[in-house]
């Protein structure tokens, strides 16, 4: 006669099989994220993925190693790996910026304020501390002009929302500056001891619904069509809403030309999650312009993380005459 099971073998096996169904649950939902991303070029609820891709190439490696004694979900789990990380090694070969100039260089920053806090003179005053030279300010705020430690960068250029503004602050004079209103863009042509360098600072649409994420992909084409055309160096800053990953990336850096940093950079969003969350905010130049590594830094209040950098010109430019 079989002897009966014992409790402890019974909670045993409950506790296997209820492990089992989370490693399957798991596994489904990375590799659906993964599966959902291949299908960022044609709606927005991809290109959201797209930006997760390489944590979810991580997770599945996890889960590989999780459920090895599984050939489904290991091999699973490896095409996820494969999927996962491939756009992110396609951009990994992209050309990066030079990291050394011969020129006069540049101090910069990108800080999205997030227009909902109340701490925006906190932020100018570090970077005032600093001594930045030149700031992109975005999701700034009516209320920041009349703030005091402005008063380090005497030329200044805002955009007109009424809520979310554009700021670029600069202790170089500003020859001419143009606001492109629909496109979120200042631009400006900016004289760092003599030489021109034509500055972009820009907050393109979010792209979490279909009319937002074509808004931000016509956006991102104005912008490099402005980057192309440019006679003088360009330095792009902004919150661009999207990372090295995504189809639309790849679209706009084959257009405008820009390059990133050397150095893998940091992740600027969502702030709480420090390094692990994503980079969807650059610094990016053009020809002519070398770029250090770029640095990430705390902005109270402010769900981005903000990025510093000091910029060099490589070669010398005849300043233009109007934009």
């Amino acid at each position: 006669m079989a002897a009966e099971p014992s409790a402890g073998s019974a909670v045993a096996a409950q506790a296997d099989a209820g492990r089992r169904r989370l490693l399957i649950a798991v596994t489904v939902a990375i590799l659906g994220g993964v599966a959902l991303a291949q299908t960022a070029g044609l709606w927005w609820p991809g290109e959201l993925a797209s930006h997760w891709t390489l944590h979810g190439a991580v997770v599945a490696a996890v889960l590989a190693a999780c459920g090895w004694r599984r050939p489904r979900v290991l091999a699973l789990c490896l095409v996820g790996v494969v999927a996962g990380s491939w756009p992110w090694l396609l951009a990994w070969r992209e050309p990066r910026a030079a990291v050394n100039g011969a020129g006069p260089t540049l101090s910069v920053a990108h800080a999205n304020l997030y227009y909902g806090a109340t701490r925006h003179a906190e932020v100018l005053g570090v970077l005032a501390a600093a001594g930045t030279e030149l700031v992109c300010l975005i999701e700034a705020a009516p209320a920041d002009h009349d703030l005091p430690e402005l008063a380090r960068w005497p030329h200044r250029v805002w955009s007109t929302h009424p809520v979310s503004q554009i700021a670029l602050l600069s202790v170089h004079p500003i020859a001419w500056s143009v606001l492109h209103h629909d496109d979120q863009v200042v631009e400006a042509l900016v004289l760092v001891h003599g030489r021109p360098l034509r500055v972009l600072a820009t907050h393109p649409a979010s792209p979490v619904t279909p009319d937002r994420a074509a808004s931000r992909d016509r956006q991102l084409a104005v912008l490099a069509r402005l980057a192309a055309a440019s006679r003088e160096p360009v330095l792009l800053l902004g919150d661009l809403n999207c990372t090295v990953a995504s189809p639309t990336w790849r679209a706009f850096r084959a257009t405008a030309g820009l390059r990133r940093p050397a150095d893998p950079g940091g992740a600027t969003w969502p702030s709480p999650l420090g390094p692990l969350g994503i980079a969807i905010d650059h610094l990016l130049v053009s020809d002519g312009l070398a770029l250090d590594a770029v640095r990430v830094f705390a902005i109270p209040g402010s769900d981005h993380r903000g990025l510093t950098a000091r910029v060099a010109f490589t070669s010398a430019r005849t300043p233009s005459a109007g934009p």
